[in-house]
């Protein structure tokens, strides 16, 4: 039944949202509530709360950024759905002094938000980062949760743990010069070649004003990050929409998640919501890509012949 439902929620969502946009309320029109949400560890956890429905949508941002990057989605859904976005600890107007900044204590604090709310029949939707962060926050919610969305996310990348060492290689860079890092770690991964210059700029300077320890604690906690075992307990159906601007494995997600389905996108770099906003039924402020392609994630070709690489 939570499969069904799931699937059929998805499906008119994206639907209503890429065919509604000339008859959209504004962001503000939509507002419900804002507050704060108390974390498992104590941390305040500041969040959104739009439109109304039987059915929560539940928005999770990526590494070093912030609520804002979904709020192109809200007037969309927000017309038939209750809809959420929230920072997590560390990041936005949430509070920091968090002892360790793993994906499980993300993962507290969306369910916290989840549990003051009160919602119910709750669709996690996490971009990068975001991904592992909803599937720990769907362990602490076993009755609300039904499904689980990632933009470029759900990938092996986000789904097998480094070991110590190879995470202290990781983090040397980041460590020498952390906002330096982050700017060539955005500018030559997480753009494609047709992306907007000047959205890459916008993200660049947003996210470098992520304190350091969050900044590094927050990308040792992902690098260590092991999924198997909360895809076995959750079993929730994953649906993903990802970019062909790099090869992506499912691998971790096909074997041990109820269900995956994967949408690819041509033209796009890792900020598909923002990029071309209509791929999550936004208003589109950078339409580059192609329609979408749909395929189960073991038949999946690309374009132009590759194949994935999890067969």
């Amino acid at each position: 039944m939570k499969h069904l439902r799931f699937t059929a929620i998805i499906g008119l969502a994206i639907l209503f949202g890429v065919i509604s946009c000339q008859m959209q309320p504004g962001i503000s029109q939509l507002l419900v509530e804002e507050g704060d949400a108390m974390s498992a560890d104590g941390i305040s956890i500041h969040y959104k709360l739009y439109g109304k429905g039987d059915v929560s949508l539940v928005f999770v941002h990526d590494w070093c950024t912030n609520m804002k990057y979904w709020e192109e989605q809200v007037p969309s859904f927000g017309v038939n759905f209750k809809v959420v976005t929230l920072d997590l600890a560390g990041h936005g107007q949430s509070g920091d002094g968090r002892a360790d900044w793993t994906i499980q204590a993300f993962g507290q604090d969306v369910a916290a938000v989840v549990e003051k709310l009160d919602l119910q029949n709750v669709v996690l939707i996490g971009h990068g980062m975001g991904g592992p962060v909803v599937l720990e926050a769907a362990k602490l919610i076993p009755e609300k949760a039904i499904g689980l969305v990632g933009a470029d996310s759900f990938n092996d990348l986000y789904m097998i743990g480094l070991d110590e060492e190879n995470v202290q290689l990781a983090l040397i860079p980041y460590q020498e010069n952390y906002q330096e890092q982050i700017r060539e770690h955005v500018r030559l991964q997480w753009f494609a070649p047709k992306s907007d210059h000047g959205l890459m700029s916008e993200i660049i300077l947003d996210m470098i004003k992520t304190p350091k320890e969050v900044a590094l604690g927050t990308l040792r906690g992902l690098l260590m990050y092991e999924a198997v075992e909360s895809l076995k307990q959750v079993q929730l159906d994953v649906r993903c929409i990802q970019t062909t601007h790099m090869d992506a494995s499912y691998e971790v997600v096909q074997k041990n998640a109820k269900s995956i389905w994967v949408e690819y996108l041509d033209g796009l770099g890792h900020f598909i919501m923002l990029e071309d906003s209509q791929a999550f039924g936004g208003n589109t402020r950078n339409a580059t890509s192609t329609k979408f392609q749909s395929y189960p994630v073991t038949q999946c070709t690309f374009h132009d012949g590759r194949q994935i690489t999890n067969t």
